[in-house]
């Protein structure tokens, strides 16, 4: 049925994409949204007590509130703690978000992210792909690694399909995902589909686009994006072309900034085999690597004269920093420096992990952007490499302080950035013990957030605390963290002595 349903939407794109487009139109969702944050990484429903991923998709999509989740309303954003995110329950090819993979079903707009306390993965256990968005609405995520994603039937997208709607994946990388029949290892896209500072690594199909498939009378804008070490036609049985990726003929995809190369083709008959791009003529890439172009099958629409071939000279998919695995260029790799510079070619100020474009005489093409002096070839581990973010906590003012009962103190801490890149989703948070609470207790927020602190600079963050009037006479210890996307957390402590 959901392959039937894909056949159908490839042939008659371009009015399924111009209704989906009214639908939209007329039903945009209201101004604001909710923000759903999830407390559980056990893969349940309905409700059952806390907040799943499950649970918040729901919440968010069908505007009804679901086990610990609150309802969704407008623009809503799902938040997850740092963890791996399986999917357990049995049951593919589902649509409602009961089983299998997790379902948008509904026209309006969600965004997934991490919470800002480390890396997230959504696994889904080779039981289904991970995302199916079915609902021609907005659904956008950021951050977040997909893997293992599974499909056995004749059915496309083994990481994510886009059936309906728009998509946004932006420093996403999907990796381990397999059509054992369909389109698509990592991705396929049905409708609008935009990708930004992303990896796809490691994904297979046994048809077309081992990375992604792009059906008929779709758009697709590709940008500083790593597309490597995909495969089609896995099975060598002459079912499919294009590694990295592939569209049908009236397809549009605009790639730019971007690697693809280093992907296999595995079909038997040496004129049918297209390792990095299978495209139909509205195939416009600029400043891109393309590793092997096979010019009967990878149709180009226009040549710039900025795009290049060959082997990028990749290291393998790694923890490079950030919050998500990426493939750092090695020394001498022709993409280094060899990216756009001036609009509309002009890299994002920031690479997937998280790190200031560009370090040398241009920026990269791809997803990662290396040192010039090639400090950061061997970093691993979240703030590694001297390009990496790194945070530094002063000394809470005042440090130590003496006070009366009824009095109020007021803290001052300045939070510096020493490392090469910028320090993302930046938050000081104050805590008090449970005993100290008895004599102290917070003025306001107990959590400022910075947000963004470019390298170098230094940002500051106030807090109040009063003492009670009923206070015993003491030392109260008042601790601060702050906390940022990737990084370490750093402490500090104020002791303040009531008289």
């Amino acid at each position: 049925m959901e392959h039937v349903l894909g056949l159908i939407r490839r042939n008659v794109g371009p009015v399924i994409g111009a209704l989906a487009f009214v639908v939209a139109a007329l039903a945009a969702p209201p101004a604001g949204g909710a923000v759903i944050g999830v407390t559980t990484t056990v893969d349940q429903t309905g409700v059952a007590p806390g907040c799943s991923l499950r649970q918040a998709v729901s919440a968010a999509d069908l505007d009804v509130a679901q086990g610990g989740c609150p309802k969704g309303s407008g623009a809503d954003t799902i938040r997850l703690q740092s963890g791996v995110y399986p999917l357990t329950l049995p049951g593919a090819a589902e649509l409602l978000n009961q089983t299998g993979d997790l379902n948008v079903q509904n026209a309006g707009a969600i965004t997934i992210e991490p919470a800002g306390n480390g890396p997230v993965t959504i696994d889904a256990n080779q039981l289904d792909r991970a995302i199916l968005n079915d609902g021609g609405g907005s659904l956008s995520l950021h951050d977040i690694t997909i893997r293992r994603g599974s499909l056995d039937g004749m059915v496309d997208g083994a990481g994510i399909l886009n059936a309906s709607g728009k998509l946004t994946l932006e420093g996403v990388t999907i990796t381990g995902s397999r059509a054992q029949a369909g389109d698509g290892g990592a991705l396929a896209n049905y409708d609008a589909l935009v990708v930004l500072n992303s990896t796809l690594s490691g994904n297979n199909a046994k048809g077309n686009g081992g990375g992604l498939y792009a059906a008929g009378g779709t758009t697709n804008s590709i940008r500083s994006t790593t597309i490597s070490g995909n495969a089609a036609d896995a099975f060598g049985t002459n079912s499919g072309d294009g590694g990295g990726i592939a569209s049908a003929a009236t397809a549009t995809v605009n790639a730019t900034n971007t690697i693809i190369a280093g992907n296999f083709d595995n079909s038997p008959g040496a004129g049918s085999v297209a390792p990095d791009c299978s495209t139909g003529p509205s195939f416009f890439p600029r400043h891109t690597l393309l590793g092997d172009p096979s010019p009967a099958l990878c149709l180009v629409g226009f040549d710039p004269g900025t795009n290049l071939t060959g082997d990028p000279r990749l290291g393998p998919l790694a923890d490079n920093g950030g919050l998500t695995p990426t493939r750092l260029p090695l020394a001498g790799s022709p993409v280094i420096d060899a990216g756009g510079s001036a609009a509309p070619d002009a890299c994002p100020a920031l690479d997937q992990r998280g790190v200031t474009r560009p370090k040398g005489a241009g920026c990269d093409i791809g997803a990662v952007e290396r040192d010039p002096l090639g400090i950061d070839a061997e970093a691993a581990g979240a703030g590694a490499g001297a390009s990496a973010a790194r945070l530094f906590l002063a000394k809470p003012r005042p440090r130590r302080t003496r006070v009366r009962r009824g009095a109020t103190v007021r803290y001052r801490l300045r939070v510096r950035n020493t490392g090469g890149s910028a320090a993302r989703r930046v938050r000081v948070c104050l805590a008090i013990s449970k005993s100290g609470r008895r004599a102290v207790k917070p003025i306001g927020r107990r959590c400022r957030r910075l947000g963004r602190i470019a390298a170098g600079r230094t940002k500051v963050a106030r807090f109040s605390v009063r003492v009670r009037k009923g206070a015993r006479a003491g030392k109260v210890k008042i601790r601060f963290k702050v906390r940022a996307a990737g990084l370490k957390a750093r402490k500090r402590t104020a002791v303040l002595r009531v008289r």
